[in-house]
């Protein structure tokens, strides 16, 4: 597989430990600011959104641990 034209750099990614935990690696960025990084016309922020709701789904609830807002 190549790498995307775009594709610059990673922006967030995965601790594994106990719990497989997101992070965002660029200090100040929030995950919205890469959510619209990474939104265009192809998918935007509600497709990726929902691609990571596809991911989780994979996982057993009791694997889940979600964070209250």
């Amino acid at each position: 597989m190549g790498k995307s034209e775009r594709r610059r750099a990673a922006r967030a990614a995965w601790n594994y430990g106990r719990w497989a935990e997101p992070y965002v690696m660029l200090d100040g960025w929030t995950i919205d600011d890469c959510l619209k990084l990474h939104a265009d016309d192809r998918a935007d922020i509600k497709d990726w959104k929902n691609l990571g709701r596809l991911y989780i789904e994979y996982f057993k609830p009791e694997r889940i641990k979600r964070l209250t807002e």
